[in-house]
């Protein structure tokens, strides 16, 4: 059977479906933990730091780098509660995206590494990613101008399609400004609101972006890092011998 002709100036496509594939799974949420205390618990500890250091330290906004201000986040009554539920999503999250074997998990075996954060207008975050972690991610406690960035880890198809970028907003995923197209976009920016959190792998790059008004809101979150040990097979193999004091 020879083809069907088509005319020259018939536009016909054949019978087709288009697949996302290869996605990058994140996960969004939403808690209930009270707005009012909890800023006035990150506000407390923040002025703590700036109190015994100094407010000209570029990362006085933030517990990242202060293991006693984490320590005093970790005694706080609602902190305990954060960390049962972020570490059950965390399970819930590998179990179902990454088919990860979670049955030899206690909650204490997961490692939870939290921050407390207070930007306001003269703070940004440059791009970063988390290293020595396997999921990061940011719970929103008010309502906030000031966006999160992330950019598309698989910037080679940037580099190889090079179409045009528009403004992309898709309908099921409210609060998410992407850059790029339909078929590609380079980066997204998501405007959080009180009670949001999002999780994702953590070698996504992201940035927060610096504010673009001298009167940007103050933007409290908290953010953190998972990981857990896998059990380990073939370890059996030598002579049992400790490391330890090799190099003390």
């Amino acid at each position: 059977m020879k083809p069907s002709q088509i005319k020259p100036t018939q536009y016909s496509p054949a019978q087709h479906r288009v697949m996302n594939l290869f996605p990058t799974p994140f996960l969004r949420g939403q808690l209930g933990f009270p707005e009012n205390l909890l800023k006035k618990d990150i506000d407390k500890l923040i002025s703590s730091v700036r109190k015994r250091d100094g407010k000209d330290k570029l990362s006085d906004y933030t517990s990242y780098f202060d293991q006693d201000i984490r320590d005093a986040t970790h005694q706080l009554p609602w902190f305990t509660d954060f960390a049962n539920i972020m570490k059950d999503t965390y399970i819930e999250f590998i179990r179902t995206q990454f088919n990860k074997d979670v049955g030899h998990l206690n909650r204490s075996d997961i490692h939870f590494f939290a921050w407390i954060n207070r930007y306001e207008s003269e703070h940004q975050h440059d791009i970063h990613n988390h290293v020595d972690s396997y999921i990061s991610g940011t719970y929103y406690v008010n309502d906030t101008d000031r966006p999160i960035k992330f950019w598309n880890p698989n910037m080679a198809a940037q580099y190889a399609h090079n179409g045009r970028e528009d403004v992309v907003q898709f309908d099921d995923l409210p609060n998410m400004q992407f850059t790029g197209c339909e078929g590609f976009q380079s980066d997204m920016m998501f405007q959080p609101s009180a009670g949001d959190f999002l999780l994702w792998p953590s070698y996504v790059m992201h940035s927060v972006p610096p504010s673009t008004s001298a009167s940007s809101s103050t933007r409290y979150s908290i953010s953190f890092n998972l990981k857990h040990t896998e059990p380990m097979n073939d370890t059996e193999h030598g002579d049992a011998f400790s490391y330890g004091n090799l190099f003390r």
